[in-house]
């Protein structure tokens, strides 16, 4: 069993909501992920499986929708509301991502939904929430990163801000409401009625800032803005590159060199003949802002002399020795990790955090993020892969709705389902 095991949830949403169900399936939730007959937007988007293109391959859909069932239906027709309001009544959750227009065609303001169905759990996961002057723009993960704050921080300081290649807007909007919906049917266990969760993507994006908001708790204290700082960390008057070059990537150094951090490199460095002037006993009193009686205050030439002779050592050494070197010395440097090296991690292996799942539709075998935590008792898990377009049409209409194989064939050619 899992943790929410014997929960039925609709997922209605767009891509700012596929984790969301994705997260609730692997908590053992029954999810239904509903299409378009023509199927979800994403299915067009790639990277594709082997670079073809194709409904059934592409790569974020199917990660996005392991663990779920999926059927198709159109809304907007009478035939598919009729179909809908039925699943409703026999749903625990809602997930939607609908925008204001189409919530209003569909009746599904949130006193009617509370009305008809005063057991739903109703997440809404939009760009904006369902009130304010911009509930009624229209979203996407760049533009949730961009309101949200995030893509101020990214970046290098004296260029414009970048965004973060992944959608992490829609992926922390999706975590969120996880998170309010698995409250919510906890207070419905004690209550016996459901909620309405409103969930806004420019909120969850600046809720997490700096964990969580401190960003923006930065800019009302000291009347400043943390700025874009790229691949260097500032101390007082003189900043340290962060990433350096090894011999086969990159390692981070964690900031800085200076302090506690300096001796046991240099004693690294001074093992094979290539600590030069750093073995001078003053680079261990060396501090970079209001030095104390003793200590030597830096200037930027002293840490980049510092930095670059790191650098000639770090360049004779691979990411795996650099790291075992710095767990037996102590070392505040840790390797970049490429898609490859997560792969071959000996601590994700170990945690047994990827998972080799098996895709028939495809005749492939992908292997995937397994849990993104570990319970204890009922833990997360994914228990089949992404659904082909309708595949569970049958097991759903017939099987919950008690619906005619004649029945779904006439909806199937009036392009209903």
């Amino acid at each position: 069993m899992g943790a929410l095991t014997g929960y039925r949830v609709l997922d209605l949403s767009g891509e700012v909501g596929h984790f969301c169900g994705k997260l609730l399936a692997g908590m053992g939730a029954e999810v239904v992920k509903v299409e378009p007959p023509g199927g979800d937007r994403l299915r067009s988007i790639g990277p594709f499986l082997h670079d073809r293109p194709g409904l059934e391959r592409s790569l974020r859909w199917l990660f996005l929708n392991t663990g779920k069932r999926g059927i198709t239906l159109d809304p907007t027709c009478p035939d598919g509301r009729r179909l809908l309001e039925l699943l409703l009544g026999e749903t625990d959750v809602v997930i939607e991502s609908f925008d204001l227009a189409d919530r209003e065609a569909l009746g599904w303001a949130p006193s009617a939904v509370a009305a008809r169905y005063p057991h739903l759990v109703w997440a809404s996961v939009t760009g904006f929430g369902r009130e304010g002057p911009l509930a009624g723009w229209r979203w996407s993960d760049l533009i949730g990163q961009a309101t949200g704050g995030l893509m101020f921080l990214v970046g290098d300081e004296d260029r414009p801000p970048v965004r973060m290649g992944p959608p992490q807007a829609y992926y922390q909007a999706s975590t969120q409401a996880a998170v309010g919906i698995a409250a919510a049917l906890f207070v419905r266990g004690t209550t016996g009625r459901g909620q309405q969760l409103d969930v806004s993507m420019q909120e969850a994006v600046t809720y997490a800032l700096q964990g969580p908001g401190t960003a923006v708790g930065w800019w009302v204290q000291m009347g400043a803005a943390l700025r874009r700082l790229g691949d260097r960390i500032r101390f007082g008057p003189t900043s340290s590159r962060i990433f350096q070059d090894c011999a086969d990537g990159q390692i981070a150094n964690g900031g800085s060199y200076l302090g506690p951090w300096l001796a046991p490199t240099v004693e690294a460095l001074e093992a094979e003949g290539l600590a030069g002037d750093l073995t001078d006993p003053k680079w261990q009193t060396a501090v970079a802002l209001a030095p104390a009686p003793g200590q030597w205050e830096v200037t930027q030439a002293d840490v980049d002399h510092i930095v670059d002779t790191v650098g000639d050592w770090l360049q004779g050494h691979t990411k795996a020795e650099l790291f075992q070197l710095a767990l037996d010395r102590g070392l505040m440097i840790y390797p970049v990790n490429t898609p490859a090296d997560l792969l071959a991690s000996a601590q994700l292996q170990s945690r047994q955090f990827w998972e080799r799942l098996a895709f028939p539709a495809l005749g492939e075998t992908l292997t995937l993020p397994g849990a993104p935590f570990q319970l204890s008792r009922t833990p997360w898990a994914i228990d089949r892969p992404a659904p082909a377009l309708g595949q569970d049409n049958a097991a759903v209409y017939r099987g919950r709705l008690g619906l005619s194989t004649g029945e779904l064939s006439t909806l199937f050619a009036a392009g209903v389902i």
